[in-house]
């Protein structure tokens, strides 16, 4: 199209040049018409479109001139050229008609092939589908065979234990070594995994091995239990180190409480007869077992004579015992005791009735938790059993025969000592520290008797003439300090006990002989002696606020009134003031309260006058004749202070009867002076006559107290 468009315009311009000469006007302005009209559409066409553009380059590209000739031959090379393209083309799909012709023939014969194939194996299958079906069918058996092979082998391997490991694990002969452990322990395991089993519907495998496995595991746990009685009975205690094996056994075990626990009896029982040989050997070295503890060198039967040494060697050997005893069990509890208590206590999930075998207390509450230091103490305390037995025997029987107090004491003492070191060895309460204990009181019940045996041939003991402290209690007194000193660290309540054996009994003796004293002051005197003797030889052992001594300075501080008083009444008996004060006394009760005294007959100038002259016959002696009254107390502080405050007492009362006197002469003087109907000289010729009672008794307290001071 583009070629037509470039040749239709220098057609036109061609054929406008030629019209322009024609003759003709009317032909020459319709070609005019025709030539605008092809400028106009040759103007009109736009550069810019792409059709122009692409057939102005491909001119460029035939090399085309722009002549005459080309342009009038353009469009007929142009339709040439269409035409020769169009027969190429032509040409080119004959060719491709005889390709799809040929391809056509061979798709005929492929689709013929293939619907013969089709057939053919629509046939084949036919007749090998039975096969395949039944191919199948085998291959679906082998795989679920094949799967259920590796599930017994897997079964097998894990819940079968072979022969083999049965006959290591059950016959006795076997030895317990780390392979029986751990076919134990796969045993276990087995058993545990079992409980899966009974988890399924077909419950019937699952109980026939946990009952095969159960006894397998019975049988285990017996051989175990037989091989550690065995090695027990073997044991060598001196040896620090015991077998890693017994404790690993004893660990296992511990899963059966009742079997372990079996064991620790066994053992107990064993070691006790051990124990018990040693000690007859330490004794007297006649035993007929040969034992592996260590033998003294020297009998101890033979220190019975002496009774502290006797006792101490006994005991000092059990304490040895002990103390080995311990040492060679802790590797059996002590190390191992967080799995020895986990151990037990999955015995005691599985065996409940077991539960009062191992671990429980008095209560019947089985304990939480294994205390590895307990279970200790109990078997140390139980292979001491007998040694403890024998020891109270012998004790006892040692004890009993001997008379001696102080020596007596001190074995208790020793049985304090010795009590308070097993506690810390073997807990509390145990066999042998209930042992001590009854000896103690054994021993202090034998010591009562010693004391009251002593206390009861006093009876016929009499006061010294002196009125001092009878010798028997001040040998009781030695012998009570020999008592505290023979132990420095007695209690409070020891002590009280230690004074209610050793000391009362005589107290309350000497109590009895005061009573038949019939002199209220020689009684006095005596009872001041004797305590003044307990307070002077107790204070120095006993605390200063014990309440013995209390009591006993109260009861001294109580006599010492009561001696006072006594002085007191001698002073006013002797010097005769005595009718005196208890005129003056009787006037200050009786109503009315103001009575002449000058008209008691005590107050009249003749008896002032025989009391003025037995007061002054008795003052030169009365301070001495005090002090006589006192000479036999022990105490000669307490004597002056005594004495001293008598007198002062004395002296207070002469106050009050020379007050009284003063006071009788003040009124009769002043009722003379004012009296009525009677003149001044007849007053004073009546004076005259009248004697003061002054006079008659003139003696002051100032006088009084330098004559007694």
């Amino acid at each position: 199209m583009s070629s037509t468009h470039l040749s239709e315009p220098g057609g036109s311009l061609r054929d406008g040049a030629k019209s322009s000469v024609s003759p003709s006007e009317g032909a020459v302005s319709g070609r005019n018409t025709v030539l605008s009209n092809k400028l106009t559409g040759v103007l009109s066409q736009s550069y810019a479109d792409p059709e122009i553009r692409e057939s102005l380059s491909i001119l460029d590209a035939r090399g085309v001139v722009n002549d005459a000739s080309a342009r009038r031959r353009l469009r007929l090379d142009a339709q040439k050229e269409v035409i020769e393209c169009n027969g190429a083309i032509v040409q080119d799909f004959g060719v491709v008609v005889e390709q799809l012709e040929r391809v056509g023939t061979m798709i005929a014969d492929l689709n013929k092939t293939c619907e013969d194939m089709r057939t053919q194996i629509h046939k084949a299958q036919q007749e090998s589908g039975s096969l395949l079906e039944e191919a199948s069918t085998l291959t679906a058996q082998q795989q679920a065979v094949e799967t259920k092979q590796q599930l017994l082998n897997a079964f097998n391997s894990h819940f079968i234990v072979s022969e083999d490991d049965l006959t290591t694990l059950t016959n006795s002969t076997e030895p317990v070594d780390d392979r029986f452990f751990q076919i134990m322990n796969r045993v276990k395991q087995v058993r545990k995994d079992c409980e899966v089993l009974l988890g399924n519907e077909n419950q019937t495998l699952g109980l026939e091995l946990m009952e095969q496995t159960s006894r397998n595991l019975n049988a285990a746990f017996k051989k175990l239990q037989t091989w550690i009685q065995r090695e027990f009975q073997m044991l060598d205690l001196e040896d620090p180190h015991i077998s890693g094996t017994i404790r690993r056994a004893l660990r296992v075990l511990a899963e059966r409480p009742t079997l372990f626990q079996n064991c620790l009896d066994s053992f107990a029982e064993a070691r006790e007869h051990a124990l018990s040989d040693a000690f007859h050997i330490a004794l007297t070295q006649s035993a007929t077992t040969v034992v592996t503890a260590a033998r003294p060198a020297n009998h101890i039967e033979m220190q019975t004579h002496d009774l502290l040494r006797y006792v101490g060697d006994m005991l000092a050997w059990v304490h040895s015992t002990t103390v080995s005893e311990r040492e060679a069990l802790e590797g059996l509890f002590i190390s191992d005791g967080d799995e020895i208590a986990k151990e037990i206590q999955a015995g005691r999930d599985n065996e409940p009735w077991s539960r009062r075998d191992v671990g429980e207390d008095e209560t019947g509450d089985s304990a939480a938790v294994f205390d590895g230091h307990k279970a200790l103490n109990e078997l140390v305390n139980r292979d001491l059993g007998g040694v403890s037995r024998v020891l109270k025997q012998r004790i006892e029987i040692a004890v009993r025969s001997n008379d001696d107090p102080l020596l007596v004491y001190k074995a208790l003492n020793l049985f304090r000592f010795y009590q308070d070191i097993f506690i810390k060895l073997v807990g509390a309460p145990s066999i042998l520290g209930d042992s001590i204990a009854e000896l103690q009181t054994s021993t202090f019940s034998h010591f009562e008797r010693l004391l009251q045996d002593e206390s009861s041939t006093l009876a016929n003991e009499t006061i010294p003439e002196d009125l001092s402290s009878p010798p028997f209690l001040l040998r009781e007194l030695d012998q009570l300090n020999s008592f505290l000193k023979a132990n420095p660290d007695i209690s409070g309540a020891e002590i009280s006990q230690l004074l209610s054996a050793a000391l009362v009994p005589f107290l309350d003796q000497c109590s009895e002989m005061a009573s038949i004293v019939a002199d209220p002051t020689s009684q006095n005197v005596f009872q001041l002696n004797y305590l003044s003797a307990v307070n002077t030889a107790l204070q120095p052992s006993l605390p200063p606020n014990h309440s013995f001594l209390e009591a006993a300075r109260k009861k001294v501080g109580v006599l010492r009134e009561e001696l006072i008083e006594m002085q007191h009444s001698f002073l006013l008996r002797k010097s005769g003031i005595e009718p005196l004060l208890a005129a003056i006394r009787q006037t200050e009760v009786e109503a009315p309260p103001r009575i002449d005294l000058a008209s008691l007959p005590v107050f009249n100038a003749e008896g002032l006058s025989s009391r003025a002259a037995q007061l002054d016959d008795f003052l030169p002696s009365a301070w001495m004749d005090l002090l006589e009254n006192m000479k036999r107390l022990t105490d000669k502080s307490l004597a002056k202070d005594v004495a001293h405050e008598a007198a002062e007492r004395f002296c207070a009362d002469f106050g009050t009867v020379e007050e009284a006197v003063l006071r009788i002469d003040e009124v009769m003087l002043d009722g003379k002076r004012g009296g009525e109907g009677k003149s001044r000289g007849e007053w004073d010729g009546e004076q005259e006559d009248e004697t003061l009672l002054r006079e008659v008794y003139p003696r002051t307290t100032a006088e009084i107290r330098v004559l007694l001071s």
